[in-house]
């Protein structure tokens, strides 16, 4: 019996496949083809979720180039998915500076939190959870990358849940509701963006703040919390972070008072929103109110 194994047939490269490598291998010099490998690589993996073997050997004809050398690339770097990934392929990074810095816990929490090992993915194909290599971010560890597009720091265990949660319900509303972009892909990344933003969340949380400190000036003492934070909510054409903010109204407060109370919103004033206001009082030769 012969050791070795049977040649591999090429995977069949759809006519949109076949175009985008073609764009690709175009911007190099008609003899050096081989430099599109990594761009080949990726257009496949966007096709269909990862890089067979047949899909290397596809690569590898298209090119030029032996199989092994495309291999040699595709087995290289973190982004390629030698294998089906899940809808959410998570890497944490694991390499010394970040291993200081907590990095081995994240990964242990990610991993206690979805229920699989590193390596893994989660029994409804949603997660899966990987080490990753240096994403040059040290000084931000714990560092995530969400499908080798959105990098996520300062990932404290209790970030790592909500974005986790959020991610849950991007992806549910991108099957049960309505995208925002034609292609689903496209429109679960965006709201993954919208997940992974500091910049979007750190206004969110400011907000939720802003608004938990309006309610207590109408609502009975110790009733404010905040039951929902930094939920996604799509629309027919947007995607919304969302916070969810309630209060008992104390006795001879109504709908009015609570309106006064909260207005101009968080997201109008900035904070500190009393000073703003004066400011805004100083400048403006109108009063602004209800």
């Amino acid at each position: 019996m012969s050791n070795i194994a049977p040649a591999l047939s090429p995977m069949a490269l759809s006519d949109a496949t076949a175009h985008r490598f073609a764009k690709e291998v175009a911007k190099y010099p008609a003899d050096q083809s081989q430099s599109a490998v990594m761009a080949c690589l990726s257009i496949l993996q966007q096709e269909t979720g990862w890089v067979s073997p047949e899909g290397e050997v596809a690569v590898a004809q298209y090119l030029g180039m032996p199989v092994m050398a495309v291999r040699e690339v595709s087995s290289f770097y973190n982004m390629y998915n030698l294998r089906p990934v899940g809808h959410f392929k998570i890497n944490v990074c694991t390499n010394l500076p970040c291993q200081l810095r907590d990095g081995a816990q994240a990964l242990a929490h990610l991993c206690e939190r979805l229920g699989v090992e590193s390596g893994g993915t989660t029994a409804d194909g949603m997660f899966t959870v990987q080490p990753g290599e240096c994403m040059g971010a040290c000084a931000d560890a714990p560092v995530l990358l969400v499908n080798d597009r959105s990098m996520c720091s300062f990932m404290s265990h209790e970030k790592i849940d909500q974005l986790v949660d959020g991610l849950r319900a991007a992806r549910r509303m991108a099957l049960d509701v309505v995208t925002r972009f034609r292609d689903a892909d496209e429109d679960r990344r965006s709201a993954v963006e919208l997940l992974t933003s500091e910049k979007e969340v750190a206004e969110l949380v400011m907000i939720t703040d802003l608004l938990r400190n309006d309610l207590g000036q109408v609502c009975e003492f110790g009733s404010v919390e905040v039951s929902g934070m930094l939920q996604l909510e799509s629309l027919a054409q947007v995607h919304h972070l969302v916070s969810t903010v309630k209060g008992t109204l104390r006795d001879g407060e109504d709908a009015v008072g609570t309106l006064a109370a909260c207005f101009p919103g968080g997201s109008i004033t900035g904070a500190p929103k009393k000073r703003a206001m004066e400011i805004i009082a100083e400048l403006e030769a109108a009063p602004r109110g209800i």
